[in-house]
């Protein structure tokens, strides 16, 4: 059984990367389908879906790859990098 103690939750909270994105509130499914189907590289969380607001988090190590996917998304849509909302607290 894995137990997480709290060096292991600062460690991971350090390598965690973030990143924000306005995007097609339409689109915010696909996004997520795209990021879910590349386990264990990202995940994406929704922050306010009328405005098409998006999170993606990733271990910093994936960073290359991560990149490499929000580079293709942005070749079949409008992908804005945005700067973390003032009132949002990450998980």
């Amino acid at each position: 059984m894995y137990t997480q103690n709290s060096n292991t939750k600062q460690l991971r909270e350090m390598d965690e990367q973030f990143l924000y994105f306005q995007v097609d509130p339409k689109e915010i499914a696909y996004i997520s389908f795209i990021f879910e189907a590349y386990e264990g590289i990202a995940k994406m969380r929704t922050l306010n879906a009328p405005r098409g607001l998006i999170e993606i988090f990733y271990p910093a190590i994936n960073e290359k790859e991560v990149i490499e996917i929000i580079d293709d998304l942005k070749k079949e849509l409008v992908c804005i990098a945005s700067e973390k909302p003032a009132d949002y607290v990450s998980l």
